[in-house]
This record gives C-alpha cells, sequence and structure tokens, in this order.
C-alpha cells in the first residue's frame, strides 16, 4: 500500500473524536485504495476462478477490497515505540462495509529498534506474506492466481476469510541482513470450529532476490478431529525488466484432505505499464478433481498513485465447463 497523509497526534485525535497531547514525536499516516471496475464472466461457474464476479453477467466489481487505514507511532524513547494499525475495507460501487468492520488488521503493539515488534489483535497469518509475495497480482483481479486454490492450497485454517486470525499475537524480529522471521498464536476463545492457532514465516529480500518459507496450524475445537496445516515455500528473482516468481503450498484440512498447488508467474515492466502472467494448479487428495489457471493482465500508470488496468482469467476444473473471465477497472491510492 502507498501512503501520502502524516497527521500529529493531535490532528488525528481531533478527527477519530479522542483526546491527546500534540507530540512532535508521534504521528498518525491515514492511508488508502480506492478500486473500482466492470468484469464479464462466461456461464461456467466459478469456484476455480478466483477474483470472478456473477457468471454470464457483466458487474461493477472492485479488483482490489477498497479500504482505508490508520496507522501511527509513538517515540518512547531508547529505541522504543508504541503502534497501532487499523484498516476497514469497503466495496466502492455500493458502499457497503466488510464485516467485521476493521476487516483489514486492527492490532495495537510495540517495536523496538533492536528486539523487534510485537503486535495484538487482528492480523495476517505470517504464511500470508511469501504466498501474496509471489502472486504477480498480489492476489486482486480476476488475474489472481488466488489466495486459497492456487497459492493457499486450499488452506483453511486462521478465521472464516481464510488469511487473517482474530486473537493474534504477532512477533516480527528486526532485518538482520536481508533476513526476518514472524511467528503466531491466536485464541481460539471457545467461538466456532477453530481452535488455536499457531504459524510462522521466515523471509530473505537482498537487491533482487526475494525467498519466503510459511507455515500455519490451526486446531480443530473437536480435539478428535484433524487440525488444518500449511506449508508453503515462494521465491522471485528481479533480472532488469521481468520479475519471474514461484510459490509451492502443502495444506490439510479439517477433514483430513492433503491438497497441493503450484503457481508461477511474471512481472514484466513495459514503458509506463507492466504486463502481468501467471499459471496455477491445485491439487487434491482423490481423483478427477483437479484445477488449473492461466492469467494474463495489463497495468498502466497513470501517475505513482492511479493505475488502469485490465485482466482476462481463465481456469478448468475436472469435471466442470471453463470458467473464463475479463476485466477493466481503474485503481488510486492515497
Amino acid at each position: 500500500m502507498k501512503t501520502s497523509t502524516s497527521l500529529t497526534l493531535a490532528a488525528a485525535a481531533a478527527l477519530a473524536g479522542f483526546s491527546g497531547a500534540a507530540s512532535a514525536q508521534s504521528t498518525v499516516t491515514i492511508y488508502g485504495i480506492v478500486d473500482q471496475g466492470v468484469i464479464k464472466m462466461n456461464d461456467a461457474p466459478t469456484t476455480a476462478n478466483p477474483g470472478a464476479g456473477t457468471r454470464a453477467q457483466w458487474n461493477m466489481k472492485n479488483g482490489a477490497f477498497s479500504r482505508l487505514g490508520f496507522r501511527g507511532t509513538e517515540d518512547l524513547g531508547g529505541g522504543l515505540y508504541a503502534l497501532f494499525h487499523l484498516e476497514h475495507r469497503f466495496t466502492a460501487d455500493d458502499g457497503l462495509p466488510a464485516v467485521p468492520f476493521w476487516n483489514g488488521r486492527s492490532v495495537v503493539g510495540l517495536r523496538s529498534d533492536t528486539l523487534g515488534e510485537l503486535t495484538l489483535g487482528r492480523d495476517y497469518l505470517p504464511a500470508f506474506w511469501p504466498a501474496v509475495t509471489a502472486d504477480p497480482w498480489g492476489w486482486d483481479t480476476i488475474g489472481q492466481m488466488g489466495r486459497r486454490m492456487y497459492t493457499w492450497a486450499n488452506y483453511s485454517g486462521g478465521d472464516a476469510i481464510g488469511i487473517r486470525d482474530n486473537n493474534m499475537a504477532v512477533y516480527k524480529s528486526p532485518n538482520l541482513n536481508g533476513l526476518t522471521v514472524s511467528v503466531s498464536g491466536a485464541l481460539a476463545e471457545g467461538v466456532g470450529t477453530r481452535g488455536r492457532e499457531i504459524g510462522g514465516n521466515a523471509q530473505y529480500s537482498a537487491g533482487p532476490l526475494y525467498v519466503g518459507f510459511g507455515f500455519d496450524r490451526t486446531k480443530n475445537a473437536n480435539p478428535s478431529a484433524p487440525s488444518a496445516e500449511l506449508l508453503l515455500l515462494s521465491g522471485a528473482y528481479q533480472f532488469s525488466i521481468v520479475r519471474p516468481s514461484a510459490v509451492f503450498a502443502r495444506s490439510k484440512s479439517f477433514t483430513g484432505v492433503t491438497t497441493k498447488s503450484l503457481g508461477v508467474g511474471a512481472r514484466v515492466t513495459l514503458g509506463l505499464g507492466e504486463l502481468r502472467v501467471g499459471a496455477a494448479r491445485s491439487d487434491p487428495d482423490g481423483p478427477n478433481n483437479n484445477a488449473t489457471k492461466w492469467s494474463l493482465g495489463y497495468f498502466y500508470f497513470l501517475s505513482k498513485r492511479s493505475a488502469l488496468y485490465t485482466d482476462v482469467g481463465s481456469a478448468k476444473q475436472d469435471g466442470v465447463a471453463r470458467s473464463t473471465g475479463i476485466d477493466v477497472g481503474i485503481r488510486h491510492f492515497f
């Protein structure tokens, strides 16, 4: 996400309706995305085609969830900072909010220059970051390889949305010559069928090279039933104007079904635009249930904050008609 507007703590306090003293050592940043486009699907089931709209219709649909976020830090001295991060998601075509309201993130915590960062609240599973980094679309638009089926191996852990969890504690290490490590734990608090969660990642980024590893395990609320488990490995390399990427994942569901997935893709810089290509395959246990998807897209950057995009995504699941869609949209960052 890109940010541009920084406010003093006093200004943010007035905006949010709470009291607080202004401090030159405290900042709040307001940021967001407004994304809107149209998408047309053929008349085929869309289960294997993440990012699809309603079948056999033209729909006004966001390529990426529009969002409004607030994040801030307070310098406590001695290299220690207090921090918070709140992010709301909504659909711009009808103005409706996502549920929960702070769907994207709602955390508070501490960060140390030498010891790393600890946050508490609703957050992404650490395995999310190496998975989304390997998708040329970042899990957005009809072009996306797909947060669950193709880069997430149909993982069913976390909360009902599947890439975040509630009641989380997340620790992230300092950057150690390009290497960062994160670990997480979430309390079930007796809600639903999901039990406690543990997860983590290791990411290495130096120059043109990126390598990521992630894992997650969510216990079943029924102690005699299997836990949901995920392992994934991803990588990317920037060759001049071309950035190829790949991700492999293996998961086990609450019902004991094992799924493997593989996705490959690339971003190619072409003048003021960017060509995006991708192909992915999902292979759950059992016969005649594989799915494959290929995608092609182009983003044209009107400025650092605004872009036009168009994508086509086509997916085929064994025994089911091919699902194909095309989208055209505009995205603005602030």
